[in-house]
């Protein structure tokens, strides 16, 4: 399975409220366990990578955004808007989709 920095009995973390680090460690848990029952896709979103480019486009809607080894949720670090996908910070090595 997949690899993210948050540790899943973490209690805080920078940016992110308290009250929402338990819904990402569902979602992460059902991204894990194949999204509860289902599965997920992992894909490269059009744009391009060049620690400048914010705007990414996905082929269906991402529940989720990994980018440079970290982990995002819509509204932390980035906003979903449909297929519609923007970086709070433009990623410098590479980004995938979590569809």
């Amino acid at each position: 399975m997949g690899t993210y920095l948050i540790p899943k009995n973490a209690t805080a973390y920078p940016s992110l409220p308290v009250g929402k680090l338990n819904d990402l460690d569902r979602r992460v848990a059902a991204l894990e366990a194949g999204g509860g029952g289902g599965s997920f896709t992992l894909e490269t979103p059009t744009g391009t990578v060049n620690s400048s480019n914010t705007s990414f486009t996905a082929s269906s809607t991402p529940t989720a955004v990994i980018a440079d080894n970290m982990f995002y949720i819509n509204g932390f670090g980035c906003t979903i808007s449909g297929t519609s996908i923007t970086m709070t910070s433009p990623p410098v090595f590479f980004i995938r989709a979590i569809i």
